[in-house]
């Protein structure tokens, strides 16, 4: 009888194990044929660099400190734009915080719904405040590093440059539609590269947050452009800086970059929490299956969105299996980093709504009407049309009786004829099918960058 109780309590042993090992087997399938992924990152080593070098300039004073390849890859007066965001960050905040009290309307609306008392203010707030605004734009034309960061923290890296770097994009987006109101077209679109080089400093930063905030911006500049001017009011110059720019403001590899940099800071933290002999068994068994899915998600973010789909849809389902008892950096976050490629796509598709809708706006001024396909306006950008990130095929662009519309799919891949619905419908450039002030803005919502 006792040899019978210990056989049967062996079995069960024996099926808890396999049943333990079959579980953990779903969880790494594939984990031998995950690519290679060099930790810490290049962008990461790079901070880690950056800090040592900041560190270590304060007890060194000289010769030494010039040494313009000391902070490389970053600039050699690294230490001077970190000290001039701050400066900025520290006036921008309170009067930013000021004006928001009583004019939540103008920093979140479009004009067409500001009320008269509103927009009265406006003028005023902008005026006394042009050395501030001037001040961003001096500090965006220098780009980064903006701020020095620790990654010797882990997940818990401090970020607290984000919020202030969304206020100056709020107040350069105020400049842009007031220069525009005005006629001043070409101090709006100022305005606008500046905010879009303050989103071009934020690529730098291997940090999923700083890209999440990186499209932000370039989404609040977006609503600059549909609210300041029309494509026909731009000079031949003025529309080739603008389009020079956003032709290079796609930075894919820099989300790619950030995964990277989050998978690092994640083993940062599954190290100190090991040393601390707390979660220790979450973090040995988990960390390969964490590696796995973030190393297939780094190299799925290089990609277009529409090559990228079927492998995306395969991690999120993966990462949406995780164990309940899993550590929260697996259970909670991996679900969550893998929809941010769909956000990368949208500011893809909205850099190139914006291209396309401002020259076949110019194309109407110069000929009388609009052209009646997007081949008219291929010499503009070479030659060659951008294609639509969700499906890899041609914006939809269509003439109607007050205008023409353009627009891309958006996420659902669906073409919905054009409603404008981020999540459910179209992403669409207005044309002039509605007033100015009151387009669609054809990019991502504008969050607010959480807390680490």
């Amino acid at each position: 009888m006792q040899k019978s109780t210990k056989r049967v309590v062996l079995i069960l042993i024996a099926v808890l194990v396999l049943s333990a090992v079959a579980g953990v087997s779903v969880l790494f399938l594939g984990v031998q044929r995950a690519p290679k992924i060099e930790l810490p990152p290049a962008s990461v080593k790079a901070y880690q660099k950056l800090l040592a070098e900041l560190r270590r300039s304060e007890s060194v004073s000289g010769s030494e400190t010039q040494d313009p390849a000391r902070f490389a890859p970053f600039p050699p007066d690294s230490r001077d734009i970190i000290a001039g965001y701050a400066r900025l960050f520290d006036r921008v905040e309170p009067k930013v915080e000021s004006f928001e009290k009583d004019n939540k309307d103008i920093l979140y609306k479009v004009p067409i719904e500001w009320t008269p008392d509103k927009r009265s203010k406006l003028p005023e707030f902008l005026s006394a405040n042009q050395d501030l605004i001037n001040e961003i734009k001096r500090m965006a034309r220098r780009g980064g590093p903006i701020y020095p960061l620790d990654f010797s923290r882990g997940v818990a890296v401090q970020l607290p440059h984000l919020a202030p770097l969304r206020s100056c994009a709020r107040l350069l987006r105020l400049d842009a539609i007031l220069s525009g109101i005005e006629g001043n077209y070409s101090g709006a679109v100022e305005d606008i590269i500046a905010g879009m080089q303050l989103g071009d400093a934020l690529a730098q930063e291997p940090i999923l947050m700083s890209q999440l905030l990186r499209m932000t911006t370039y989404g609040i500049m977006s609503d600059a452009v549909q609210n300041s001017f029309n494509g026909a009011d731009l000079s031949p110059e003025v529309t080739s800086r603008l389009l020079t720019h956003l032709v290079q403001a796609a930075h894919r590899e820099a989300l790619a970059e950030a995964f990277a940099g989050e998978l690092y800071s994640t083993f940062v933290t599954f190290r100190h929490l090991r040393r601390a002999s707390r979660f220790g068994l979450f973090t040995v068994v988990e960390a390969p299956v964490y590696r796995d899915i973030m190393t297939r998600l780094i190299v799925a973010a290089k990609l277009p969105y529409y090559q990228a789909a079927p492998a995306l849809a395969r991690l999120e389902q993966r990462a949406g299996r995780l164990p309940e008892i899993s550590f929260p950096s697996t259970k909670d976050l991996l679900p969550a980093f893998v929809p941010v490629c769909t956000y990368q796509a949208r500011h893809e598709a909205m850099l190139d709504l914006i291209q396309l809708g401002i020259l076949v706006e110019q194309y109407k001024a110069r000929t009388g009407s609009y052209p009646a396909t997007l081949d008219a306006i291929a010499p503009e950008l070479g030659g060659t049309l951008p294609v639509d990130p969700f499906t890899g095929e041609r914006y939809h662009y269509r003439l109607s009786d007050d205008g023409f519309i353009l627009y891309s799919v958006g996420q659902n891949c669906k073409d919905d004829g054009g409603k404008h619905d981020l999540l459910n419908g179209d992403m669409v450039w207005g044309g002039e099918r509605q007033p100015r002030t009151a387009r669609p803005t054809p990019g991502i919502p504008v969050v607010p960058p959480p807390t680490r």
